[in-house]
């Protein structure tokens, strides 16, 4: 019995060499599941991006459906003294009346898609500026990836600090032709430029190949000046697009967005790629890709087709010189 008691006293603890070996391993195991639950939970965080992104994209069908096909978010549209596409339509009848005042504005800003959505899933739009910028930062329009804070550019009329824009309108189809221009002023279709199709309006039906036309995706916008100041032009409502290759050069008048390293890294937040919602109302990711490739047609989210109506000519763009190709007419 003296004999056991010896040899169980002798094996019943570990030596300093076991532990650390122990140890050693749970260490090692550690750093080999770690990456693994990382990625899961970006994966996990991207997923719930895109779930937004398709919860934005029924409600924009909503709206489109209600307001004869218009697309919100736009000068022309939703922006423009709440009259859709320069019709009589009210968008907000009996609250926000234009008269030509700053506490008039029903959306935040003339490129506002989301408080127009906002209205759309049954939420009240407060009157107060500062509240309706403050309420497009929460719930679905934020991306659980996105959580950079910073201050609006703007103090006299959005004295505050929030989060920066998760996600952005394609700018490009905004716009109306030339010869569709029907005024200078709110209620008007007034927004207009050259490189517009002449059978394109900013309206759902007329989006050629729905499906791979982006209405929504993951961007970041601030002031290209000051990294700390979202960026009152446009208030990070809207992009240019993933298609421009604009080498990081100083320039105080831009701002920050997928053009330069500094906004990409936050703008392709999901593992280097983006979360894109098509106006077919499908969410798609694409890595970055090249402007370049493809003769200039670009590869993974700088795909021109992407971000321009069917049947632009490149060479018309306000940025042509940063294209690749100028010869491109957009698929």
């Amino acid at each position: 019995m003296a004999a056991f008691k010896q040899f169980y006293n002798r094996f019943r603890s570990f030596t300093l060499i076991e532990l650390l070996v122990v140890i050693a391993i749970i260490a090692l195991l550690i750093a080999l599941l770690m990456p693994t639950l990382q990625s899961a939970r970006s994966m996990g965080r991207r997923s719930v991006c895109a779930s937004n992104l398709h919860t934005l994209g029924v409600t924009m069908q909503g709206y489109c459906s209600a307001f004869n096909d218009w697309i919100p978010g736009s000068p022309n549209t939703s922006g423009n003294g709440a009259c859709p596409g320069g019709t009589s339509i009210q968008l907000y009848p009996g609250t926000y009346v234009w008269d030509n005042t700053t506490d008039a504005w029903p959306a935040v800003h003339i490129f506002d898609w989301a408080n127009p959505l906002l209205l759309m899933m049954g939420g009240s739009i407060p009157k107060s500026i500062l509240d309706r910028y403050d309420q497009s930062k929460k719930n679905v329009f934020v991306c659980p990836e996105n959580s950079w804070i910073a201050k609006v550019n703007h103090p006299s009329r959005i004295p505050i600090e929030t989060i920066v824009s998760s996600y952005a309108t394609s700018k490009y189809f905004t716009y109306v032709p030339r010869d569709q221009q029907t005024g200078t002023s709110p209620g008007t279709l007034f927004w207009s430029h050259d490189f517009v199709p002449n059978d394109f309006m900013p309206q759902l039906d007329q989006i050629e190949n729905s499906a791979v036309k982006v209405f929504l995706a993951d961007s970041c916008r601030i002031d290209r000046g000051n990294p700390r100041q979202i960026s009152n032009r446009e208030y990070g409502y809207s992009t240019e697009g993933a298609w421009l290759n604009v080498k990081d050069v100083e320039n105080d008048n831009m701002s920050l967005s997928y053009r330069f390293a500094f906004g990409r890294e936050r703008s392709y937040r999901h593992g280097g790629g983006l979360n894109m919602l098509f106006f077919d109302g499908h969410v798609n990711y694409q890595p970055e890709g090249s402007s370049e490739d493809n003769n200039g047609y670009g590869s993974g989210s700088r795909q021109a087709k992407f971000w321009f109506p069917s049947g632009t000519d490149t060479r018309n763009l306000p940025s042509a010189d940063s294209f690749s190709n100028r010869d491109v007419i957009v698929p």
